[in-house]
């Protein structure tokens, strides 16, 4: 069995990055959103990437949480795997304080490289007002959104975003 030494770093609303490596293999972890902060209904984007670099890893994937969002046969040494995925802040992420864990794992890697990072999200959005104060828009978003709590339209946004929403890279 090979000892991996881990390295693990959880910085709120900044680039997060992980190294793991054993025996010849190596792999940083990097997950990096595109803002510090959000509001429930606002999308949280992330870049997650990873660079081999060790000797070449088979059966890569990188995971959001336990979803599988980019595989490759080989990842040859020095290669990069980059995927953005986007998420929707709901109102329970204020309280947990918009935790995003994603890992990597190879055939090779005695246990997965994981990293999490924290988005802060704000509570909805302001109303909009008129130069009266008049209320134009209320600026919540509308029912069955994150800011009801109701989850039943997270399954369908989940697949939607993991399907719509990527960027998927190999560079060298």
């Amino acid at each position: 069995m090979r000892k991996a030494t881990i390295v693990t770093g959880v910085i709120a609303a900044m680039m997060t990055a992980v190294n793991v490596s054993a025996e010849g293999y190596g792999v940083d972890l990097t997950a990096s959103p595109k803002a510090d902060e959000v509001r429930v209904g606002d999308r949280i984007e992330v870049t997650v990437s990873a660079v081999n670099t060790g000797d070449e890893l088979n059966n890569f994937k990188l995971y959001f949480e336990d979803q599988e969002i980019y595989s490759d046969d080989v990842l040859e040494p020095g290669e990069t795997a980059e995927k953005e995925i986007a998420l929707l802040a709901w109102e329970r992420d204020i309280d947990s304080g918009g935790v995003i864990n994603v890992s990597a794992d190879a055939d090779e890697l005695e246990e997965p490289v994981t990293a999490q990072i924290h988005v802060t999200v704000l509570p909805g959005k302001e109303p909009v007002t008129d130069e009266n104060g008049n209320v134009i828009s209320e600026g919540n978003p509308p029912e069955g959104s994150p800011s009801t709590g109701n989850s039943a339209p997270m399954a369908a946004l989940a697949g939607a975003v993991l399907s719509s929403a990527v960027l998927l890279r190999k560079r060298k």
